[in-house]
């Protein structure tokens, strides 16, 4: 969780996307009422943190209509993704023309 490295299954997001999964995930919590109830002190926290993330929030969305906007991927990451997938495509074909070797001098 606290590297950002590829691996196989994973899915790739951004920052913005991560933060926008973890301020849902405690508004799912909030909306549970055992929840508040075993832990008060940890939701009275999660509703200050998530009245700030609401006007921080805001300010990006009016920093975006001003034109200062992010790109939601790095070229870095792009080229990666490419290479990986070029890589598996070569291992594909190179397994496949050692087989049809053993097949043709087997026979």
């Amino acid at each position: 969780m606290l590297e950002s490295s590829p691996t196989v299954g994973s899915v790739e997001t951004s920052d913005d996307v991560k933060r926008e999964m973890a301020s849902l995930s405690l508004e799912f919590n909030l909306k549970d009422k055992l929840f508040c109830e075993l832990f008060p002190q940890l939701a009275e926290e999660i509703r200050a943190k998530l009245s700030s993330l609401s006007n921080s929030s805001a300010r990006l969305r009016r920093g975006a209509k001003n034109g200062s906007s992010s790109p939601d991927a790095t070229p870095e990451s792009w080229s990666s993704a490419l290479l990986g997938n070029a890589l598996v495509i070569f291992g594909v074909a190179a397994f496949a023309f050692t087989i049809l070797y053993v097949i043709n001098s087997v026979s």
